[in-house]
């Protein structure tokens, strides 16, 4: 995808959630404070704007998710030889698991991790990629289990979802958006995440 394929993209987004004066003011943030691409800048974009706009946690979350499924559908898929081409049908993958494993012991390490459990479960239960193994992942999520469970990307980026719902209706959308926003960049240093992008975890593509 091209600079000018990307730019337009956003606008985009931006005119299909936004109305046009917020549009306008929007995309001209973005693409003089935020367009690098990364993970962590989406996040505090669409928290940005979200504030100056007042959005709902249903309009901020359909949003960045779009934005995402910009990010995501514009990017080149890895070489078939690559670990991180072997992402399909639920097959574990090492660099996914790795760096979904960092985002979600960046959240919980700067969470209050009990008000942070007692939501995961009900969130975990709302994600049908789970069900097989919700009671493992609520564990993982929590803190009660160390390792992650053999899971294939569609279901961690599922349970990373789970575990940002559980943060925010523990903690409040603008906090849980803080504590995904500090996660992406954590993970987003990982030697892993050089052929491997958050953003593949936090909206997979469909």
């Amino acid at each position: 995808m091209t600079d000018t394929d990307w730019q337009q993209a956003i606008d985009a987004v931006l005119s299909a959630h936004l109305p046009d004066y917020q549009a306008t003011t929007a995309s001209h943030l973005w693409h003089t404070q935020y367009a690098n691409g990364q993970a962590a800048s989406v996040l505090t974009f669409v928290r940005d704007i979200s504030a100056r706009f007042e959005l709902s946690t249903s309009q901020r979350h359909a949003l960045r998710t779009a934005i995402y499924r910009a990010m995501v559908h514009g990017t080149a898929p890895a070489p078939a030889a690559t670990p991180a081409a072997a992402n399909s049908n639920g097959i574990p993958n090492p660099r996914a698991r790795e760096v979904g494993a960092a985002l979600v012991d960046a959240i919980r390490q700067q969470a209050d991790t009990t008000r942070l459990a007692a939501e995961i479960a009900p969130a975990v239960g709302r994600e049908p990629a789970l069900a097989a193994s919700a009671d493992e992942v609520a564990d993982w999520l929590a803190g009660r289990r160390t390792t992650m469970p053999a899971l294939g990307e569609p279901a961690i980026a599922a349970a990373i979802h789970a575990l940002y719902v559980a943060a925010c209706r523990a903690f409040g959308p603008v906090a849980g958006d803080r504590l995904l926003t500090s996660a992406a960049e954590i993970a987003g240093a990982l030697p892993a995440a050089t052929g491997y992008p958050v953003s593949r975890l936090l909206y997979p593509k469909r």
